[in-house]
């Protein structure tokens, strides 16, 4: 499983420095708590991007402007429908950590918090 990071620098909604900025970014923050994951240029000409993230129910077109795309893209590619895009309000860095964290690290790191939490308190 690796998370894949698309970035659109034609989109409406880019910013004027470009969208590969914010992938990288976020490559580093995915990279940084251990979760697999590249970044690349979506590719609009040929439309084999589009066509394969439909199939995985990654839904890439933005709310905000009416024909255009999103400029940042995440998926994974193991799940069908799990997705952010740079129009995700509801997700935050710390969030898009947890959701795209596979459930053996989840565990592990719930199970280190645990044991940190016993510690503070003095008693296991």
């Amino acid at each position: 499983m690796a998370v894949h990071i698309l970035y659109n620098n034609l989109s409406d909604t880019a910013p004027a420095t470009g969208a590969r900025r914010a992938a990288w970014r976020w490559l580093r923050m995915f990279k940084e708590n251990g979760i697999e994951a590249d970044m690349r240029e979506l590719d609009v000409d040929t439309n084999k991007d589009v066509k394969m993230l439909s199939n995985l129910e990654v839904d890439i077109r933005s709310h905000v402007y009416p024909n255009s795309l999103c400029h940042l893209i995440i998926y994974d590619d193991a799940v069908r429908g799990k997705y952010i895009t740079n129009e995700s309000e509801e997700f935050t860095y710390s969030d898009a950590v947890g959701i795209f964290m596979s459930r053996d690290k989840k565990l592990k790191k719930r199970e280190e918090l645990y044991e940190q939490a016993h510690a503070l308190l003095g008693y296991f």
